[in-house]
């Protein structure tokens, strides 16, 4: 699996801060959940996460390495590596 680790996150479209200085540290095993109203960011921190989007401020990390330029293309390695983390959290014995 993997650890994930959001650094000083920034994303704004326009006029409008999506994510603002976010910090986030999601331990490798570690069960999250991401809650909140419609509008709070939700979505576009997972798309900063999978590579999707790019922050305009700060750094992701994913089991210690910068991965925060790594373009991820369509079926690209970060999206994998996000992909392979979630389904190994999915089936992993006596968890859950």
């Amino acid at each position: 699996m993997a650890s994930i680790t959001l650094q000083g996150i920034t994303k704004t479209f326009g006029d409008v801060t999506a994510v603002r200085q976010m910090e986030l540290a999601i331990g490798d095993g570690e069960f999250f959940v991401l809650l909140g109203p419609s509008g709070a960011g939700k979505t576009t921190t997972l798309r900063l996460i999978a590579g999707i989007e790019g922050p305009d401020h700060g750094r992701v990390l994913m089991n210690g390495d910068d991965v925060t330029n790594v373009v991820s293309a369509p079926h690209g390695v970060r999206q994998h590596r996000v992909s392979a983390a979630l389904a190994a959290a999915a089936h992993r014995p006596g968890r859950g």
